[in-house]
C-alpha cells in the first residue's frame, strides 16, 4: 500500500522540451506515495520550489489526478496534501473518533444516508469508470490485436460486455472499502481483497515482475519510450498531458468501408499495445477523476507492455484501490461525503455482487468479468437494494473463488460440469437437450428394429435370437431409466439395474454404450468387462464376465507387489514402436492405491495415437507427456520441443487432425503427483481441460495453461505456416465433466476419458462405479490391443499356474 506521503505532477514541460539541452531530461516517475520528485518539496501544505528546477504553473494538481479536467465545472480536491493518511493513522483517527465522538462519516453511514448526504451536498458523483467506452473501443479488433492483447496476458478484458456502471452504487461501495483491503457485506461481514481476487474477476496477468514506477536517466531504450507516448498521445501546448482519447481513436481506426486498418509492422504492433495498455489502466482498471487524462504516476509502466505478462499487474489494482480507500476515508469520515474518488470500479462491484447472499451468476466461470453485464448487474442491485439511497439489504457470502458456492443447485448426481467460456449458459443447455434426445431416440430405434427382428426370427425359424437382440430389447424397455443417469459422470441410479429378469451386461451398440440389467452374479464374476481387442471398439457387445486368460494377467500384473523393488520391473507386457510398458509399470495402474506413471502415459500416447489412426480419417493425436513438462521447465525453446516431440503431429496437415491430447504431470507437491490433460478441438474450435480433480482447473492451472497454449501456437504453426499465432485465444475453454473418488487415480481416469473424448467430447460418458473396475479394464483394453506388439507372446510370458490363489483373483466387481 502506498505511504501518505503527496507525489505532484512532474514538470514534464521542462523535461519534454526538445529545446533543452541534448534530449529529455528524464528521471525517475516515482511510484505512487513516494516522496516528491526533485523540484517539489512538501512543508506544512505549501509547495516550495527548488532552485534547480522549474515549478509548473498550475500545481494543484497530483499523481493520480496531475491532468487538467478538460470538462472545466468540476475540479477535484480529493489529492490535496492534507488529504492522504497511512493505514496505521486512519486507524488511529478512526480510535480518536471512537473516544471522543462519532465522525461524520459514522453518522451518514449508521443512518443510512451515504447517498442522500452526498447529493445534498455535492451532486451527482465524481465517479469515472469507462467500461462503456472501452467496449466500443475494442470490439473492432481484429484477430491480430486480439492475438497481441492475449499475448500481453490481458484477454479477460476483451469478454467485457457492459453499457455502463451505475456511478451512485461505486460511491456507496468505496464506503464499504477500507483502507486496509477489506470490504464490509451487511453489518458485520467483513471479506479479505487482494491481488488473486483481482486475477479472479478481471483476469489481468499475475507475473514474477513488479510494475515499474519509474525510468532510470541512463535506460535509454524506456527513455525513448516515454518520448514516443508523449510525441503520439500527448495534448497541450507542450505535450505533457496524455489523452485517453487520443489513445482510445489510435487502437483500432478504421477505413472508408468501415473495416479496421491492420497493423503493418512491429513497430504498430509495439505501438498498438502500448495504447491498448494505456486505454485499459486509465478506462477500467486504474481510474481517477479526470476523465480525459492519464495518469502521469502510470507512465512508467506503459514501458513494459510489450512485456506486460511478466508483470504482476492485480498487485498493482490492488494497491492502487487500497490508496484510493484510504484518501477516500481521510476527507469522508470527516465531512461525511466526498465530491468523488478514483479507484478500480469494476473489480469492486463484481466482487461485492459475486458474495452478496444469492444464487451466484455462472458460478466457476472465470474470469468472473465474462458472465457480467449491465442486465445482471441491474438486477442483483434491485435485490441489494434498501431504499433509494442505500443498499446493504442482503448479507455476504464468505466464499473464496474456486470453491463451491453453497447456493449453486447441484444435480442428482453429485457432479457438476464447470464450464469456462463465453458462451457456457447456452453450451449447457444445447448439451443436455441433444444428450437426452440422443439416448431417447437411440433406444427407441433400436428397440423396434429389435422386436421387428425378433418377431420375423420368431415366424421364420421358430427360435429366439441371440443376447444382443435381447440387449437392444432390454435398451428400449428401460428408456426411462437411462434418461435419468444420461450425461453423468458419477454413480449409476442402481434400480435401474435391479428390476426385471433378462440377462443381459454392459454392451456397445453403434458406437454408444449402453447399460442393461446385469445377470446375477456369482461368486467371483464382474459388473463390467474389458474389450480384449481394441480400446476404441465400436461395435459389438461386450461380455458379460472376464475370460480366464484376463483373470490370468491380472493375477500376473498384481503379483509384482510382492517384489516391490524398482530395480525388478519384470517383463515387458505392452510394446509399440520402440516403446515399453513393465510388470512394474502394469501394477501402477490395476493397484487401487498407485499413480499411473509417466512412462505407462508415454506408452500410452503411441499406442492411443496408433490404434486412432486405424479407426478414423480424421486423426486423434496424443503428444508424449515429455513435451509438457519441458515446455513447462522451460528451458527449451518451444519450437525445438514440437519438432521433437510433435513428429506424428507435424506429418499431418492441420485439416487432416480432429483433435490433439497433451497429458500433464503436475509434480509441484512431492509424493502427491497429479495428472490432468490439456485438449484441443480443431475442428470445433474448442480447448478443452480433462481434470478429475479440480473444480475449475482453468484457475488452478493458469500459469502452466499459459505456457501450454504458446507452445502448442508454435507447434500448429510449425504444422501450418499460414497458422496465426493467437488464433486458439478466441477459442471457446471448456472442462470435461469427471471427478475422482480418491487421491491417486487422477491418471487412471485421465487416460479413460482421453479414450472417451477421442470418440466425441460432447457425448456422455458413464465412468465406471468403481475406480478398481476403471483401472482394470483400462489396461486390459491397452494389453489387448492389436498394436501391442507382445500380444502374441504374453501366454509364454504368464506362468502356466495361477499364484496367489483366489487372494488375488480378479477384482473387477
Amino acid at each position: 500500500m502506498r505511504s501518505k506521503t503527496v507525489v505532484r505532477s512532474k514538470n514534464w514541460n521542462h523535461v519534454m522540451d526538445p529545446s533543452t539541452s541534448k534530449g529529455p531530461a528524464l528521471g525517475k516517475a516515482p511510484a505512487p506515495g513516494k516522496a516528491p520528485m526533485k523540484g517539489v518539496s512538501e512543508v506544512k501544505g505549501k509547495q516550495k520550489p527548488n532552485k534547480s528546477a522549474k515549478v509548473p504553473k498550475k500545481s494543484t494538481n497530483v499523481v493520480e489526478d496531475s491532468e487538467e479536467d478538460n470538462g472545466g465545472d468540476e475540479q477535484s480536491d480529493e489529492y490535496s496534501e492534507d488529504d492522504s493518511c497511512s493505514p496505521s493513522e486512519f486507524m488511529k483517527m478512526m480510535m480518536q473518533f471512537m473516544k471522543s465522538e462519532i465522525s461524520e462519516g459514522q453518522k451518514v453511514l449508521k443512518e443510512g444516508a451515504v447517498l442522500k448526504t452526498h447529493h445534498e451536498n455535492v451532486g451527482k458523483p465524481n465517479i469515472v469508470c469507462r467500461v462503456e467506452s472501452f467496449c466500443q473501443a475494442v470490439k473492432h479488433f481484429d484477430s491480430r490485436r486480439r492475438a497481441l492483447v492475449t499475448q500481453m496476458g490481458f484477454q479477460g478484458l476483451l469478454e467485457i460486455d457492459m453499457k455502463n456502471i451505475p456511478r451512485q452504487f461505486c460511491y456507496w461501495l468505496m464506503t464499504r472499502v477500507l483502507p486496509d483491503g477489506t470490504m464490509v457485506f451487511g453489518q458485520s461481514e467483513v471479506l479479505p481483497l487482494g491481488p488473486a481476487q483481482v486475477r479472479s474477476v478481471l483476469g489481468l496477468p499475475m507475473g514474477a515482475e513488479k510494475v515499474p514506477f519509474d525510468v532510470g536517466e541512463d535506460d535509454e531504450e524506456k527513455v525513448e519510450k516515454m518520448r514516443r507516448i508523449f510525441d503520439l498521445y500527448g495534448v497541450g501546448s507542450n505535450k505533457e498531458t496524455i489523452s485517453l482519447k487520443k489513445a482510445s481513436d489510435a487502437l483500432c481506426p478504421l477505413d472508408e468501408s468501415g473495416q479496421p486498418i491492420p497493423l503493418a509492422d512491429e513497430v504498430d504492433e509495439e505501438d498498438f499495445m502500448v495504447a491498448f495498455l494505456l486505454v485499459a489502466l486509465g478506462k477500467v482498471v486504474c481510474t481517477t477523476t479526470n476523465n480525459s487524462n492519464f495518469a502521469k504516476s502510470l507512465l512508467p509502466a506503459l514501458t513494459v507492455a510489450t512485456e506486460a505478462v511478466k508483470y504482476d499487474w492485480c498487485s498493482l489494482t490492488f494497491e492502487w484501490l487500497c490508496d484510493t480507500a484510504n484518501r477516500f476515508h481521510r476527507k469522508f469520515q470527516k465531512d461525511g461525503f466526498r465530491s468523488g474518488c478514483g479507484g478500480s470500479f469494476l473489480f469492486i462491484m463484481i466482487y461485492y455482487l459475486d458474495h452478496l447472499h444469492r444464487v451466484p451468476v455462472q458460478w466457476g466461470v472465470y474470469p468472473r468479468v465474462m458472465v457480467w453485464n449491465s442486465v445482471e448487474v441491474k438486477a442483483a442491485l434491485l435485490k441489494d437494494n434498501v431504499s433509494t439511497n442505500e443498499y446493504s439489504k442482503l448479507e455476504g457470502v464468505d466464499i473464496a473463488y474456486g470453491e463451491e458456492h453453497p447456493l449453486v443447485p447441484r444435480e442428482d448426481d453429485g457432479n457438476k460440469a464447470v464450464v469456462s467460456g463465453k458462451e457456457v449458459s447456452v453450451d449447457v443447455v444445447v448439451d443436455r437437450v441433444l444428450g437426452h434426445l440422443e439416448s431417447k431416440l437411440e433406444t427407441i430405434v433400436e428397440g423396434l428394429i429389435g422386436t421387428a427382428l425378433t418377431s420375423f426370427v420368431s415366424k421364420m425359424t421358430g427360435t429366439l435370437v441371440d443376447q444382443f437382440v435381447g440387449l437392444q430389447n432390454v435398451g428400449f424397455q428401460n428408456v426411462a431409466r437411462r434418461d435419468e443417469n444420461a450425461g453423468s459422470t458419477g454413480p449409476r441410479n442402481e434400480k435401474a439395474a435391479s428390476t426385471g429378469s433378462r440377462r443381459g451386461g454392459n454392451g456397445w451398440i453403434n458406437g454408444h454404450r449402453a447399460e442393461v440389467i446385469p445377470s446375477p452374479k456369482k461368486d467371483g464374476a464382474d459388473d463390467d468387462s474389458a474389450d480384449r481387442s481394441s480400446p476404441n471398439l465400436e461395435e459389438g457387445p461386450r461380455p458379460n464376465k472376464l475370460s480366464l486368460f484376463d483373470k490370468r494377467i491380472l493375477c500376473f500384473v498384481r503379483g509384482w507387489k510382492e517384489l516391490k523393488s524398482d530395480t525388478e520391473p519384470g517383463p515387458n507386457l505392452i510394446l509399440c514402436d520402440g516403446v515399453d510398458a513393465s510388470q512394474r509399470d502394469c501394477y501402477r495402474v490395476v493397484s487401487p492405491r498407485a499413480r499411473v506413471g509417466d512412462h505407462y502415459v508415454r506408452v500410452a500416447s503411441v499406442l492411443y495415437t496408433k490404434s486412432w489412426a486405424s479407426q478414423h480419417t480424421r486423426k486423434r493425436i496424443m503428444m508424449d507427456p515429455s513435451y509438457a513438462n519441458f515446455v513447462m521447465v522451460g528451458k527449451d525453446d518451444p519450437k525445438e520441443l514440437g519438432q521433437k516431440y510433435g513428429k506424428t503431429f507435424l506429418s499431418y496437415s492441420l485439416d487432416q487432425i480432429q483433435s490433439v491430447f497433451v497429458p500433464v504431470l503436475d509434480a509441484s507437491v512431492k509424493n502427491a503427483e497429479h495428472w490432468y490433460c490439456l485438449a484441443l478441438d480443431l475442428k470445433a474450435h474448442v480447448v478443452w481441460m480433462i481434470d478429475s480433480l479440480y473444480e475449475d482447473p482453468y484457475l488452478k492451472h493458469d500459469k502452466c495453461h499459459q505456457q501450454l497454449m504458446v507452445a502448442l501456437e508454435k507447434l500448429l504453426h510449425l504444422s501450418e505456416p499460414t497458422w496465426e499465432v493467437g488464433t486458439t485465444s478466441t477459442w471457446l475453454r471448456r472442462t470435461f465433466p469427471v471427478r475422482q473418488a480418491d487421491n491417486c487415480s487422477c491418471g487412471a481416469i485421465m487416460l479413460s476419458s482421453i479414450k472417451h473424448c477421442a470418440r466425441s467430447f460432447e457425448a456422455p460418458y458413464h465412468m465406471e462405479k468403481h475406480t478398481s473396475s476403471l483401472r482394470n479394464i483400462l489396461f486390459l483394453e491397452d494389453v489387448n490391443n492389436e498394436f501391442n506388439e507382445l500380444h502374441a507372446n504374453l501366454e509364454k510370458i504368464l506362468p502356466k499356474e495361477r499364484r496367489g490363489g483366489r487372494r488375488t483373483g480378479s477384482q473387477m466387481s
